[in-house]
């Protein structure tokens, strides 16, 4: 009995994942290629800015470097 009284009473989390509201469709615009810039990261640690192997400690000096040369990049990091 109290084995089924733990079965019924008890709620089960479910992960309902990130609440993001996205913006409303609107027009696309086209990015150039020189104002983007990749941070990739693997598994192992490994850091790749635009596929130049570069130490953790490096990338906020080099974003730095190439927001001043260009104040419209965008940097996109994916893992």
């Amino acid at each position: 009995m109290l084995l089924i009284f733990f079965i019924c009473t008890t709620t089960i989390n479910v992960d309902k994942g990130i609440g993001l509201v996205l913006p409303p469709k609107g027009e696309t615009k086209e990015v150039p290629k020189k104002n983007i810039t990749n941070l990739l990261i693997n598994a192992e640690g490994t850091v790749m800015l635009d596929e130049n192997i570069v130490e953790v400690r490096d990338i906020k000096m080099l974003i730095q470097r190439k927001i001043q040369e260009n104040p419209n990049l965008i940097v996109s990091v994916k893992n």
